[in-house]
């Protein structure tokens, strides 16, 4: 329903499920998909089990190797 109103990306996720800290699949498969279509991917930093996540060297290295941007170039 979202979709057919508002651009969105095509995936989402929460850091849950990517992040294989918390038993996600892996920053592989996410960048692999990442490359090839827009995805958003849920955290919250101000969450006390989210804010190291974010910190840590593995998510820094895959957010740096995959594409950014904002709602507005969708």
């Amino acid at each position: 329903l979202l979709s057919s109103r508002f651009h969105t990306t095509q995936r989402f996720w929460a850091i849950d499920d990517v992040h294989p800290a918390r038993g996600g699949s892996g920053f592989d498969r996410a960048a692999s998909i990442v490359h090839r279509e827009p995805v958003e991917i849920m955290c919250h930093p101000s969450f006390a089990e989210d804010l190291p996540l974010l910190l840590d060297r593995p998510w820094l290295d895959f957010v740096r190797s995959t594409p950014s941007g904002s709602y507005e170039a969708l």
